[in-house]
């Protein structure tokens, strides 16, 4: 049997290591041949995600079901089957394309694992264990905030390397089933129940075959972590589903029938939607292209509390006059009869900020909120001006949640806006007359 052969055959999931670090020189030369692997028109799908933070590795090994040997491994990688970075290509080159579908993703999916099998192989020729750990589909949510993982990105595997330890190497690679019993000539050839027990009764061991098919199913099939990954992945999934109630509205129209909704559902919008909005806001225009518009987006509803409960205080310590602005003063006169909440109780608050003393800051910050605003009313949710904290940027009380918030201290809050579904399901729309903002022409 050939050394390649031999490899194939002797690998088995190891999941105990020794403490031995693999030498960075292996690490380049198993990112290296997973990138060697077959893939779609040469595309190469996927971005690898090498794990180095303990942190993080710490916290996958809780996410991903509870798993210590994670944390302990030299070496954690996790393919992403990614369909944004040639989404994002076509989009910056004019190219107008089609939101990426699940086709995509079952492309992407293939050339990610292809890719991580490579990773396997050369691992294994190098005398390095691995483990697949298929639970990284589980806890969308959390893996997302771990990973920092976009629309359109999918973990559809981590694995796990390292040295494996005396008893790894002697324990016994667990048998495949027989050939016969997975090859199959032509056409699909379903099993009957005879042909089922024959493939599957040596796993059962010494026990009796229908104990231990009921016990494996409870196990593995019907279990919780089994549901929470079908959960999940249709969590993905829903990035790429096509939208049949909100198709696509032209720029005009989006345009023409933005108008401002304050009455919103509390139910949070798809995370790819509100990405694809900032997005939106990221694209406007800028001084000198200078892109220094800092985007805050707001879901945690504590800490909208919070913010919500600090602006109605300052606002309250105010005094209103004749000369101030009138939303000011109607935020202040709301707040001291102790009922102003700003942001109007919606799902996703967007604060915008840029750096104190540059000329075009508000500028900037007025084209991306209303990019966000025409984009939010294409894809059917409503959206309103919400220039509050700026008002109250650097008020003690307000300042401290915006800093651990990200706000850097050399910023300030130039807008806002909020984000979700009208209370209707849609975004206002009502058309509204229009008798300001004069027009002179000269032609000559």
């Amino acid at each position: 049997m050939n050394p390649i052969l031999h490899s194939l055959h002797e690998r088995k999931s190891v999941r105990a290591y020794t403490a031995d670090p693999i030498p960075e020189e292996a690490v380049q030369e198993i990112l290296s041949a997973a990138v060697q692997a077959p893939t779609a028109g040469n595309q190469q799908l996927y971005t690898i995600l090498r794990v180095q933070s303990q942190d993080k590795k710490q916290q996958l090994a809780e996410s991903c079901d509870h798993q210590p040997f994670i944390a302990q491994a030299p070496l954690v990688l996790v393919f992403c089957a990614d369909c944004r970075k040639w989404y994002q290509a076509f989009l910056y080159t004019g190219c107008n394309p089609r939101r990426p579908r699940e086709g995509d993703l079952m492309l992407a999916v293939t050339d990610a694992v292809i890719a991580a099998q490579n990773a396997v192989v050369a691992a294994q020729s190098l005398g390095i264990g691995s483990c697949y750990i298929g639970d990284i589909m589980e806890n969308a949510e959390t893996q997302r905030a771990i990973l920092g993982l976009p629309c359109y990105v999918f973990p559809c595997a981590m694995l796990a390397f390292g040295y494996p330890t005396d008893s790894q190497k002697a324990r016994k690679k667990p048998p495949r089933v027989p050939l016969h019993y997975i090859v199959q000539t032509d056409i699909y050839h379903p099993h009957t129940p005879d042909e089922l027990r024959g493939m599957l009764q040596e796993k059962a061991g010494e026990k009796p075959y229908e104990e231990w098919m009921h016990a494996f199913c409870q196990r593995k099939y019907t279990s919780d972590f089994s549901r929470e990954m079908s959960r999940s992945v249709g969590v993905y999934l829903k990035d790429f589903a096509e939208d049949e109630n909100h198709p696509p509205m032209d720029a005009l129209t989006a345009i023409h029938t933005r108008r401002s909704t304050r009455a919103m559902k509390p139910e949070l919008p798809p995370r790819r939607q509100i990405e694809a909005i900032v997005e939106a806001g990221r694209m406007a225009p800028s001084g000198g292209n200078s892109q220094t518009t800092h985007f805050l987006v707001i879901t945690a509803p504590k800490t909208m509390d919070a913010l919500a409960q600090a602006a109605q205080q300052a606002f309250a310590q105010m005094e209103p006059s004749p000369e101030m602005y009138r939303s000011l003063r109607h935020a202040v006169l709301a707040a001291k009869k102790g009922e102003y909440v700003f942001h109007y109780h919606a799902p996703v608050l967007i604060l915008t900020a840029n750096r104190r003393g540059y000329g075009n800051a508000m500028a900037d910050s007025a084209c991306a909120l209303e990019n966000m605003m025409i984009a939010a009313n294409a894809l059917g949710l409503g959206s309103c001006y919400i220039n509050q904290i700026h008002w109250l940027s650097d008020d003690p009380l307000v300042h401290p949640i915006l800093l651990h918030m990200g706000l850097t201290a050399d910023e300030y809050v130039t807008g806002g806006m909020i984000l979700g579904y009208g209370i209707n399901g849609e975004p206002v729309r009502e058309p509204l007359m229009h008798t300001g903002n004069p027009v002179t022409w000269i032609e000559e």
